[in-house]
């Protein structure tokens, strides 16, 4: 039942938008009934919320299957392959990523989760990037990788969304260059020496 709620909410957030999808609509639409859907999610925002991990989730699989299925490209240019699927995969769920962005409070608690899960995909692209990018005798921390997805999961998230929306960055390819160069430095870069 709750998956019917959450693809019946993700299809009206996605054509209607956030606002105009009532909880009576997506009951409607999943064959439940409003009590039913109030027992699962205590409100509209509950439901975007679990939809927001959803898609999260959904980014994270995307991500580390690019890392692990590459044909022997160098790191920038899966960076670049990553964020342009990232990128496909809002402009896919438009009115969803509006949503999530305009309800700025659900997306701060999303951000403010700690999830087992965000803790095994940091670790899981660490570990690949390490074993299938690194040049021998180069070495990136752990904590550094962790925080350069950080930086693209916080900076970028923003870019990405804008460029989902609404393309007003220009060409994609050059925001995607720039998101790639501001990983790559974050990354090889060498902590201050105290």
């Amino acid at each position: 039942m709750v998956e019917w709620i959450i693809e019946a909410s993700m299809r009206l957030f996605s054509e209607q938008g956030y606002t105009a999808t009532t909880t009576n609509k997506i009951a409607e639409l999943a064959g439940v009934s409003v009590g039913s859907l109030y027992h699962y999610f205590p409100n509209k925002d509950a439901i975007l919320l679990e939809l927001g991990i959803r898609h999260r989730k959904n980014m994270y699989r995307e991500i580390i299957k690019t890392l692990k299925n590459d044909s022997g490209f160098d790191l920038r240019h899966v960076l670049k392959e990553i964020i342009a699927k990232i990128i496909r995969l809002h402009r896919d769920n438009l009115l969803f990523i509006e949503a999530l962005t305009l309800h700025t409070h659900i997306d701060k608690l999303l951000d403010s989760m700690d999830h087992d899960y965000d803790l095994k995909f940091w670790s899981t692209v660490g570990n690949i990037i390490k074993r299938k990018y690194l040049q021998p005798g180069m070495d990136v921390s752990q904590e550094s990788l962790r925080q350069t997805w950080i930086v693209l999961g916080k900076t970028g998230k923003d870019v990405i969304h804008n460029i989902a929306m609404e393309n007003s960055f220009g060409p994609d390819e050059k925001i995607i260059d720039g998101l790639v160069d501001a990983i790559l430095t974050y990354m090889y870069k060498q902590p201050a020496v105290p």
